[in-house]
Formats: C-alpha cells, structure tokens, sequence
C-alpha cells in the first residue's frame, strides 16, 4: 500500500470506531517504518481501547525498537483502568526494562489507585526504577508513603537514589522525615555539594531553627552558587518568624541583608528584597528609601512596591517618591512610582 493509503485505512478504521480490527493495527505497527503512519497508527490505537489486545500490546516492551517501547507505553497509558491489572503483573517482570515501562504506564494513568500500585516499586531490586516510584509516588503525592521512602534514604548507599529520596520527602514528607535525615546527615557541613541543593530543598520545606547556623554557613561560603536555595530556605524562616526568638529574627534579617548584597542575579535579589520587607515591615523604612537610590531596576521596583504596601499617608514617603519620579530615567518605575504616589494621597 501506499502511504496515503495506509492513512486512509487507519482513518478509516479509527472513525468507524472498528475495535476488533486493532490487532490489524498493531501487526501494522509493528511493521511500519514511515514516521506519519506511524503516528496515525499510535493515535488510532489510543482511541480504539480493546481489552483484548492489552496484552498484545504490552508485547512492545519487549521490543528493541524503542518506538514501539515508548509507543506501548502511551498507548496503555490512554487505556487507563482498562490496562492497570495486566501493567501490575509486569511489575513483577524478570526483565528490569520492562518493569520501568510499566511503572511508567503505571505513574501516566495517574488514576487514584495507581499509587499504591506503584507503591510496590518500592521494592524493586534495580536502582534506576527504584528513583523512578520515588518521583512518581511524590508526584502522585502519596503522603502516606514518606515513611517507607525515608527508610529507603536512610540506607541509601547510592548517590542518585540519595538525592531522589530528598527531593521526594522535601514535597510528602512530615516529622519522621525530618529525623531521618537529621540521622542521615548529622554534620550538614559535611555534606558534598552533589548532594547539597537536594538537601536545603528539603530544609526549604521542614527545616527548624536549629538549622540557621548551618545555612548562614552556606550562605557565607557558597551564596552564589546555592543562592536559590538559600532564598527559599530564608522564606521558611521568614514565615516562621512568629516563633522565632527576636535574636534569630535579626539572624535571618542579617542573612538577607548580605544575600541582598552579593552579586547573584537581580530577580532573585528583588525576592530576597520581598523577604526583608515581611520580615521587619515598617521597620524597614530606612532601607527601603535607601533601595530607591538603587541602580538595580529590580531592587528600585522592589522598593517602590513595598512602599506602596507599608506607608499609605506618610508624607516624609510622599515627598521621598516625588523627588524619586524627578531623578529617574525609566518610564516603567516611574510610572509605577505615579500609581503609588495616587495611592498614598488618597
């Protein structure tokens, strides 16, 4: 046949919807090497859901065409319900390869049940598909699994299954994640810098005070290269700033000062900026009038958007923003600066 042919054939099977013609398809699938016809095959497939042909089709994981692999993958995936009791039995697979196939079916139906299912990756011998159920079951966001994946951190001897483990816990893990890898990590200072960014993304969403000393440690050792993280780590303690003790209060504002002042980019400096501003509030006014001397635009936006938060009906603020709008060049902050000088007159 000829290629428009073949279109035409599909087409005309997928819209007829002639399920019992799929295993036509497939055995066209698997012979096809036009790239347009096989597309047109993958789709029709997807549509044309057979119970029968599950197993057929699950044949392709077995196949050293990684089209048909990946194809098998997407096209079970749209079977959703349909194909979840047959993917389970792969999970038991001699074959790793196909495991994976499977548990990437699996986490793609992303059906309520489909993580506790794949809750049995959990004991699966091969590394790589291990780290695979711990990012599908936190995507999933399996919270009721934190316990079992911090057992699994906690006698990880593998880097990438070390930091899979961090990254997952940091979204579903609770209290005993916590301790886990307080136990795993008893010298945080120790900890290499492979590791490291896994880490404070965990500390962004659980860290305690007691961990301040530590990420002043970093920040002044390594600020530029982990700012991001350090940012979002300050922005926990920033919001916990109500039970912390006034001197960890002037720690974490200490740390955003000198975050503030060292050369990461100017996005990340307007957030750090943001940060200083709901930790100290009005308390901040002598710095955020200093900021709208600045030459970074984003820290001068910065600066104008917390005065307009923080000082409605100061006058020393309004004649400050008016002799702002006189000195500077660029029309977006000055318009900005227009809007808020309306709002603190009114």
């Amino acid at each position: 046949m000829t290629t428009e042919e073949k279109l035409n054939l599909i087409y005309e099977i997928r819209e007829s919807r002639q399920k019992d013609r799929v295993f036509e398809l497939i055995e066209m699938l698997k012979n096809e090497s036009e790239d347009i016809v096989k597309e047109s095959l993958v789709e029709a497939l997807k549509i044309l859901k057979n119970e029968d042909a599950i197993e057929k089709l699950m044949e392709f994981f077995y196949s050293e065409d990684l089209y048909l692999r990946n194809a098998a993958v997407t096209i079970l995936a749209e079977y959703g319900e349909l194909s979840i009791s047959y993917l389970m039995k792969k999970l038991d697979d001699e074959n790793e390869h196909v495991r994976k196939l499977a548990i990437d079916t699996i986490h793609m139906i992303r059906n309520p049940i489909t993580v506790d299912i794949l809750a049995k990756g959990l004991e699966d011998k091969s590394i790589n598909n291990l780290i695979s159920v711990i990012e599908y079951i936190a995507d999933l966001e399996g919270y009721h699994y934190s316990n079992k994946i911090a057992e699994i951190l906690e006698e990880s001897r593998d880097p990438f299954l070390t930091i899979t483990c961090l990254e997952a816990l940091s979204e579903i893990g609770d209290e005993y994640s916590l301790e886990v890898v307080k136990k795993k990590f008893p010298d945080p200072s120790k900890i290499d810098d492979f590791t490291l960014p896994a880490y404070m993304r965990f500390l962004a969403s659980h860290a305690t005070v007691e961990f301040l000393p530590f990420v002043i440690e970093v920040l002044n050792e390594k600020s530029e290269i982990f700012y991001k993280e350090l940012i979002d780590i300050l922005e926990r303690f920033v919001n916990m700033k109500n039970e912390l003790s006034d001197s960890d209060v002037e720690k974490v504002y200490s740390a955003l000062l000198k975050l503030l002042n060292t050369s990461i980019p100017s996005m990340n400096k307007y957030e750090v900026f943001g940060l200083i501003v709901e930790l100290r509030g009005e308390s901040a006014k002598d710095l955020i009038l200093e900021m709208l001397n600045s030459n970074d635009f984003f820290i001068k936006m910065g600066a104008l958007e917390a005065v307009g938060k923080l000082f409605k009906g100061n006058r020393e603020i309004v004649e400050k923003l008016k002799n702002f709008l006189k000195r500077e060049v660029n029309e977006e902050l000055k318009m900005v600066a227009r809007d808020i000088l309306e709002i603190l007159d009114r």
